[in-house]
């Protein structure tokens, strides 16, 4: 990856209802959400029928699902004047094709004893291709209609990731493996319904009826308390540590359901489960947001560490921590050893 003179993403700010927030982010950032497009096509090797053709067979799924985000998504096209095959295809990114590892992720949620002011802190780094670091950026949301502020980071057009909204409801994930496509959703509809409700029972009601078109695991929170859900084809279980005052997730199976499906596709996320419980040890019952940025620079296992440095074709490219209590969201661009953070607020 390579080393970016800005030590920030850009942010834009959208607000109307679905469709004007659509019109609004497309409008802003055409151009990248072309580039991004381009991208897309030339890492699945498709023509730009054969991707419209996958990305629409999720557009039943979705407007079944909610018809506002096919508001949002037409509005993107028009505002980036792009077919509306494209604006979905933003949302879909790779859904369908074949299972590939190009996802990593360390995720973490941290409360109670385990923190030193008892607050809770959730999040993640992000692993994935170096490419897609060009592509990020922090979207804030401020609707005109009865759904919750958001602060979030995505990818251009894509209207669901990882964030927090003004309720103190954050969302993070992990991808897993060893799985084929099935009939679903994305995973992005499911971050961005996530982060448009008000309270954990609400999400936990969305986690228990929702299907999904991959497998993976979900890490959500309020100010209080997390939940960490698996998914695997039409199966979900809920996973929980002995310890319940913290809990990691990696890239491989953790719930006693599905670890019968693990067949090591990351090799090394057990070996940063481990070594992120070991870090939690030494600091536990002190754990700042400070000393959080320390573990997701932790180079343990160079290269493919918790600050991943090209192991497997995956860079961490960004890094997540949440504060819901303080509605903070903290974000970091590149490794985390390069401590290039910023924190985000809600006005």
């Amino acid at each position: 990856m390579k080393q970016t003179k800005n030590s920030e993403f850009p942010s834009i700010e959208i607000s109307g209802n679905h469709y004007e927030m659509g019109y609004d982010l497309g409008k802003q950032i055409s151009n990248s959400i072309c580039e991004y497009l381009d991208w897309i096509r030339f890492k699945s090797k498709e023509t730009k029928i054969e991707s419209h053709k996958r990305s629409m067979l999720f557009y039943n799924l979705i407007k079944n699902y909610s018809d506002n985000y096919i508001k949002e998504i037409t509005g993107i096209s028009d505002g980036a004047n792009i077919p509306f095959e494209d604006a979905m295809l933003c949302q879909v990114r790779f859904g369908n094709l074949n299972n590939n590892k190009n996802d990593g992720c360390t995720a973490f949620s941290y409360k109670g004893d385990s923190t030193q002011n008892s607050n809770l802190y959730i999040g993640q780094n992000q692993d994935m291709e170096s490419e897609f670091l060009n592509f990020g950026y922090i979207l804030k949301i401020n609707p005109t209609i009865p759904i919750p502020k958001i602060i979030m980071f995505t990818f251009p057009g894509q209207i669901g990731y990882a964030g927090l909204n003004e309720y103190g409801i954050s969302n993070f994930a992990n991808a897993l493996y060893n799985y084929q496509p099935q009939t679903g959703l994305p995973h992005y509809i499911l971050k961005r319904k996530i982060l448009e409700q008000k309270t954990l029972k609400d999400c936990k009601n969305i986690l228990n009826t929702i299907s999904l078109s991959e497998a993976g695991n979900v890490l959500i929170s309020d100010s209080n308390e997390y939940i960490d859900y698996e998914f695997y084809n039409k199966e979900r279980y809920s996973y929980e540590t002995d310890d319940n005052n913290f809990l990691i997730h990696t890239n491989h199976y953790l719930t006693n359901e599905l670890k019968k499906f693990e067949d090591g596709t990351l090799p090394d996320s057990p070996i940063r489960l481990k070594r992120m419980i070991e870090l939690t040890k030494n600091t536990y019952g002190y754990i700042t947001i400070d000393s959080l940025k320390n573990m997701l620079a932790d180079h343990y296992n160079y290269p493919a560490s918790i600050c991943r440095h090209g192991a497997d074709n995956m860079d961490s490219i960004s890094g997540y921590i949440a504060d819901p209590k303080n509605k903070t969201f903290h974000v970091r661009k590149g490794f985390g050893c390069e401590m290039n953070w910023k924190s985000y607020k809600f006005d």
